[in-house]
């Protein structure tokens, strides 16, 4: 009897266009992170001046994918003004993980990129490890920072 009721469900898997491989695997949640970045949490330089002195801020939203290695990323800024880069660190280092094309910041469509599964496995466990910063051309050291979070 088990061994029909494990047939008819093998069968039922295949005729529905899904074998029993892919149905014993999990579903792959997407992994939801974000980060509002403002002046208020740039760096101080060396002097004990805060590196910034401009106004202005940037929201993003990520959306990791570990089974498809992709990371989706939208990026509205506001106030900033020939942004130059927008990317992701690791706050203690200040190394670079996700570099962005600055002409998507505030497109209206979602941007998708490739990164290794170590790297996504790191954002996805330790967001606060990472900040996301914004430099533009008045402020080539970083115009506006913040640190990653989850979202929901």
């Amino acid at each position: 009897m088990q061994r029909f009721k494990t047939t008819l469900v093998t069968m039922i898997l295949v005729v529905g266009g899904i074998s029993s491989a892919q149905a014993a695997m999990p579903k792959s949640p997407i992994v939801n992170l974000e980060v509002s970045a403002n002046t208020k949490n740039m760096p101080m330089s060396a002097s004990g001046t805060m590196t910034s002195a401009m106004s202005g801020s940037a929201f993003a939203k990520f959306a990791i994918n570990a089974k498809a290695n992709t990371l989706c990323y939208s990026i509205s800024a506001k106030g900033l003004k020939n942004i130059t880069e927008a990317h992701v660190q690791v706050t203690s280092t200040e190394k670079d993980v996700l570099i962005f094309n600055p002409k998507k910041v505030n497109s209206s469509t979602p941007s998708c990129l490739k990164v290794s599964s170590k790297s996504l496995s790191d954002l996805t466990n330790y967001p606060s490890k990472y900040s996301f910063m914004v430099h533009t051309k008045a402020y080539p050291d970083g115009a506006v920072m913040g640190d990653l979070k989850r979202s929901r």
